[in-house]
C-alpha cells in the first residue's frame, strides 16, 4: 500500500500524495519512518534492476531529499540511497 504511494507520488513529482497518506496513518512519528524508509530502499532497488536511465535515479533521490525535508523519513535516506546506486 505505502509502496504504491510512494511511486504514484514519485511518478507525479508531488510530494503531497504520500504527505497526505503518512498523515492519514495514526501511528507515531517513528513507527511511520521505518516503514517509509525501507520502501524508498525497495524501490531504489527495483528502478536498479530495470536499469532506468541515471536521471531517473538522480530524481528519485531527490524526491527522497524533498521527504526528508518534511520529516517523513529518517535524515539519513537520502545518503543510504546515494550508497544503494554504487
Amino acid at each position: 500500500m505505502t509502496s504504491d504511494v510512494l511511486q504514484n507520488s514519485f511518478k507525479a513529482k508531488n510530494l503531497d500524495l504520500l504527505e497526505q497518506k503518512v498523515k492519514s496513518l495514526s501511528k507515531s512519528e517513528i513507527d511511520l519512518k521505518s516503514p517509509l524508509d525501507q520502501t524508498f530502499r525497495d524501490i531504489l532497488l527495483k528502478l536498479l534492476e530495470e536499469q532506468v536511465h541515471v536521471e531517473v535515479l538522480k530524481e528519485f533521490v531527490e524526491f527522497s531529499i524533498q521527504s526528508c525535508r518534511k520529516g517523513l523519513t529518517t535524515p539519513t535516506m537520502p545518503v543510504i540511497l546515494l550508497g544503494g546506486h554504487f
